[in-house]
């Protein structure tokens, strides 16, 4: 397929609201997920570019990031069980590989800016116990 130099698919969806009502087709990034929900239920989980089709009004769409993408934390002081001070610097490196397994609530509080709630709990390790 070739797309000529000034090609704008924001120019091809304009147009095509005012042909076939508004909002009625979605375009689909390369690096995005887009989400189809039809009264708040999954429908539909496009992951391939390109133009598709929702009921508007009825339907809405939403997108994930399909990249890698990094969570870097604030570098905090720490003191040791031991009094000593030391300087802990973390980040989190991840990716969406199934959107389906992301937490209902997390599209909508993603837009807000909000972080959806955990649905579990870290397991602590198990302290070995001392037998004499």
């Amino acid at each position: 397929m070739v797309k000529p130099e000034n090609f704008d698919p924001r120019r091809l969806r304009r147009a095509a609201d005012h042909r076939t009502g508004r909002g009625s087709l979605v375009v689909t990034q390369a690096n995005e997920y887009t989400i189809i929900r039809q009264f708040g239920a999954v429908v539909r989980i496009i992951d391939q570019p390109g133009l598709s089709l929702k009921t508007p009004f009825v339907q809405s769409a939403s997108t994930l990031p399909k990249t890698e993408m990094l969570y870097d934390l604030a570098v905090s002081d720490v003191i040791t069980s031991d009094k000593k001070s030391m300087v802990a610097d973390s980040f989190v490196l991840w990716r969406i590989d199934d959107p389906a397994q992301i937490h209902p609530d997390a599209v909508r509080q993603r837009r807000h800016g909000g972080v959806p709630p955990r649905s579990g709990r870290l397991q602590q390790p198990e302290k070995p116990s001392s037998a004499p």
